[in-house]
């Protein structure tokens, strides 16, 4: 079988073209567009083959009865490799390669896509090289320079060394009572006073600590991927973090920066990074409920957010405030939190981040999304502090097996953490919250987990006629009734809504149908949609009130639609209509009685196949409300149309005029929105007519428009 790799070759070899396209300008580019040859087919390229040690490779299938066949799998190019995995059958036995070219050592790609020579020398003369001297120096005193041949090297400079030290010293500051606060290896946690020298000379801790920047594996950094966990000759794993920050991405180690990458030696890999790495031994639960300055926090998390975080599977951040953020809450918080109250599970899932965010990758502004799904924002000043939500960040980058803890020095207090009562009060809701606390709703919501609260926006209630609220004054029953027809049992219903209709119970029972970000038929107010404590709150532009019939109910109470509820009995729709949710344009007696005789007989007394016709029409299987009747804008001869289908096939095209008014096929609507249990009623001054029913409009000549005879 041909070489897949030389076939390109023999074909240009093959291939004699029409034009000379050496004859062009070489910086119109054809001639390198012919000539073209990939990077791993020049110079300079090494190959190695490989058994692999899985028989299977993506995308191979095979007879293992065949004598010989070979199918290429799939070839993958990366920066700095090209490789091919395939699977070759003998005598039905199966074996799997891989085949992989590079540069050779003593070259490196170039931006050209060239590998070029450079210069390659040992591994510790590479170092030194890269202002890693003061590393070495530790290195060689521990006696670990054999364990550089044949690996990766995660290199501190020596400012990053310098800046260790002087750590180290900073927090070993003593107390009044001779305590030191200790943050290199255990957190914030007080201990007794040591010697700083014998902390990070210490043989066990130093030699781990050194073995925990050198890998076994070795990798180029445009190889690693986010998250992607690199195991150390000290029995540790480092966390890769990968950002596509602007203009070329951010890659860490453990929260150190690498700052210069892919320095290769005669023996080995190195990549710069501008800190210490220290190892990560205990995940991030381990590190909070072990130290005694997060006791409140660990103590007050919902144990599902604590088991997450025990585990050392997933990628967390934690921004974690000390006990002295706790202390700095006023008494009415501190109450709350201490009995649960106020939200505190919510509050403290808040401070926690599904991912992995280094203070590093940190310039000017960025926003991230905590465990709740709501957005948090972290900023850098330009004093080089960083803020999250505007709490600073007074210790970063703990690093733990499953993520890192940066520690706060305040509370995190979300909006969406308010009760039900101080959100309606924010929205200048007292007419409302007045009949909620009326009918005893407010304790109900604050015992919910998971609602929506829809409520009619203060412009709605002050527009409100005195006399209804007087009237659900004096009937509590039908006040409830009426205020759980306000509360769905689910939050965050607003990113469901789309434009096909949905249906949802509300907790009085009855159904709301939800489109055209409406709910029966109330608008709504899609910027004024946030969470509360454990729910969500919508304003609408109404009250809502629960529907007490159906269509045809409402039709048969109506003594301005018996002509129009009599011919759906006798044309049987009365009976289809009955399931699913409709809207229903019904037609007035006196819209019947205006039509001329001749057509008037045609329907009422003529074919019945057609009168059928006529009257589904008047019926679309969906919810359409005014609202959504699209506005003809800002001019008066513009015209905006939306179109649904009728039970007859037919379109039925609605449009708001520019003074306002509603129309269906051009039919002016009269009341709008009349809700009912399975769907609208809309009333019509008109019949609505088929196209080959309507009567053509009168030409208009255009040198006598009033017909005056000239």
């Amino acid at each position: 079988m041909p070489d897949m790799n030389d076939m390109g070759s023999h074909i240009r070899e093959k291939f004699t073209p029409f034009f000379n396209f050496n004859s062009f300008n070489p910086k119109l580019g054809f001639n390198n567009w012919i000539n073209q040859r990939k990077w791993w087919e020049g110079d300079n390229i090494c190959v190695t083959r490989e058994e692999l040690e899985d028989d299977e490779v993506n995308g191979i299938s095979g007879d293992l009865n065949m004598n010989i066949a070979m199918q290429m799998s799939r070839c993958e190019e990366k920066y700095d490799e090209y490789f091919c995995e395939y699977a070759v059958f003998v005598d039905g036995q199966r074996k799997s390669y891989k085949t992989t070219y590079s540069c050779c050592r003593g070259f490196k790609i170039d931006e050209n896509k060239i590998c070029k020579e450079f210069d390659i020398r040992p591994v510790e003369e590479s170092m030194a090289s890269l202002n890693g001297a003061d590393f070495l120096s530790f290195l060689s005193e521990e006696s670990l320079l054999g364990d550089l041949k044949n690996s990766t090297i995660f290199l501190p400079d020596n400012d990053a060394i310098d800046r260790f030290r002087k750590e180290v010293e900073s927090a070993m500051i003593p107390d009044e009572n001779n305590n030191y606060m200790y943050s290199v290896d255990d957190g914030l946690l007080n201990r007794r006073k040591r010697n700083v020298g014998l902390v990070i000379s210490q043989e066990v801790a130093m030699r781990d600590m050194l073995l925990g920047h050198v890998s076994d594996k070795i990798f180029n950094i445009n190889d690693v991927s986010n998250d992607e966990m690199i195991a150390t000759k000290a029995g540790t794993n480092i966390r890769m973090s990968v950002y596509n920050t602007y203009p070329k991405k951010t890659v860490l180690a453990n929260c150190a920066i690498v700052t210069s990458k892919d320095h290769h030696t005669e023996t080995s890999t190195i990549h710069v990074v501008d800190r210490i790495i220290k190892p990560a031994t205990k995940t991030l639960g381990e590190i909070l409920e072990e130290d005694s300055q997060f006791q409140t926090f660990v103590s007050l998390l919902d144990e599902s957010d604590l088991e997450s975080l025990r585990s050392s599977n997933g990628s967390f951040t934690v921004f974690a405030p000390s006990e002295s953020a706790f202390q700095e809450l006023d008494e009415l918080w501190k109450a709350k939190l201490a009995v649960g109250q106020a939200c505190s599970g919510h509050i403290l899932s808040t401070h926690i981040l599904p991912t992995v965010v280094c203070s590093g990758v940190i310039t000017g502004k960025v926003q991230v999304t905590n465990n709740v799904d709501e957005r948090l924002e972290l900023r850098r000043d330009e004093n080089g502090k960083i803020y999250v939500e505007d709490r600073e960040i007074i210790f970063s980058d703990i690093v733990g097996k499953n993520g890192v803890i940066h520690v706060i020095s305040s509370l995190i207090l979300p909006k969406s953490a308010q009760t039900v009562t101080q959100e309606i009060k924010q929205r200048n809701g007292q007419k409302f919250l007045d009949l909620m606390k009326k009918a005893n709703m407010i304790e109900k919501l604050d015992e919910m987990k998971d609602f929506t609260l829809l409520m009619p926006s203060a412009k709605a209630m002050n527009e409100m006629d005195a006399a209804i609220i007087d009237r659900l004054d004096d009937d509590p029953d039908q006040l409830k009734d009426i205020l759980l027809h306000h509360i769905l049992p689910k939050s965050n219903i607003k990113n469901k809504v789309s434009r096909r209709t949905s249906v949802q119970e509300s907790m009085a029972g009855i159904n709301h149908h939800i489109n055209h970000n409406s709910i029966s038929c109330a608008r709504l107010e899609s910027r004024s949609c946030g969470k509360v404590c454990k729910g969500s709150i919508m304003e609408v532009d109404r009250l809502l009130v629960p529907p007490g019939s159906s269509i045809l109910q409402l039709l048969e109470s109506s003594s301005e639609h018996s002509t129009f509820l009599s011919l759906l009995h006798k044309t049987k729709l009365s009976e289809e209509i009955q399931d699913g949710h409709f809207t229903v344009f019904a037609p007035t007696n006196s819209a019947f009685e205006s039509m001329p005789d001749n057509l008037r007989s045609r329907v009422l007394n003529g074919n019945h196949d057609e009168l059928r016709r006529v009257l589904q029409l008047h019926i679309i299987p969906d919810i359409v409300c005014c609202s959504s009747a699209p506005s003809s804008g800002m001019f008066p001869l513009t015209s905006i149309t939306r179109g649904h289908r009728s039970l007859a096939g037919h379109t039925v095209m609605m449009t708001r005029s520019y003074e306002g008014h509603v129309q269906a096929n051009g039919i002016p609507v009269d009341r709008c929105d009349t809700t009912a249990l399975n769907g609208l009623l809309h009333t019509v001054n008109k019949v609505i007519l088929p196209r080959h029913m309507q009567q053509p409009m009168r030409r208009v000549n255009l040198w006598d428009p009033f017909s005056i005879g000239y």
